[in-house]
């Protein structure tokens, strides 16, 4: 079975949540980058490719209004289930082509979910964040920086097609935003659990510490970090 027939069909995503949504409950750090980079600029937030939802789950938990939409029927099944205060919140849909109305959002986000696209499905899905957001528009990428990160991916891709997905250099993001009409700034996150704002994370630090931590790291970080999150301001649109 190949890429595109694998990470595009609804009955290959399916399965795969049957087999990894209780494993992917585990790490909540990125609900967290999310609330964090958010910095008070909304209340209403918005998952593209939510897939284990437990992003949405992670900022309910922190008090905010909070969709995801995935469109595997078996993801939403099992959110619905492990998350039972969500059913109202939780999406079977089309990311590509939500029904939500535009500007119904202020922030929307993904993890994780544009490294299974090519460039023309990417923009496709900013456009959609554009349409339907009002102040930040997010999305988390993995680091092809972090040669350590890549390099475990590939071994692990070799018996697993779920981690044959896209890795990122900065100016391969920063480039898919600006196509579309935004104007990125590019964060580096996820330290492994050992160090910078998964320490605070996991601390249980006040969300604009952790902030503070995410916007003030060096040039270092990009080797280290597991993720880039891009963040752009449609009001500066």
């Amino acid at each position: 079975m190949d890429k595109e027939e694998n990470f595009q069909s609804k009955r290959y995503w399916d399965k795969k949540w049957s087999s990894i949504f209780d494993g992917y409950q585990k790490d909540l750090r990125h609900g967290h980058y999310v609330a964090a980079l958010a910095d008070g600029r909304g209340r209403r937030f918005l998952e593209l490719g939510a897939g284990s939802f437990r992003d949405t789950a992670c900022l309910r938990g922190l008090g905010f209004e909070v969709l995801g939409i995935d469109f595997s029927e078996n993801s939403c099944s099992l959110a619905r289930s492990a998350f039972p205060h969500l059913t109202d919140s939780i999406i079977c849909g089309d990311a590509f082509k939500t029904e939500l109305l535009e500007f119904s959002v202020d922030v929307s986000f993904s993890k994780g979910f544009l490294g299974y696209f090519g460039d023309a499905e990417i923009s496709s899905i900013l456009l959609e964040q554009r349409r339907v957001t009002s102040k930040l528009i997010m999305a988390t990428v993995h680091n092809s920086h972090n040669k350590k990160f890549l390099d475990y991916f590939k071994s692990r891709a070799e018996a697993d097609s779920l981690y044959s997905l896209r890795f990122f250099a900065v100016d391969e993001i920063e480039h898919a935003f600006r196509s579309v009409g935004l104007k990125p700034q590019v964060f580096t996150v996820g330290k492994a659990y050992v160090s910078g704002e998964d320490v605070l994370i996991a601390e249980g630090a006040p969300l604009s510490l952790i902030r503070d931590a995410i916007v003030s790291q060096g040039p270092v970080a990009l080797e280290i970090s597991e993720y880039l999150m891009v963040v752009a301001d449609v009001e500066a649109v």
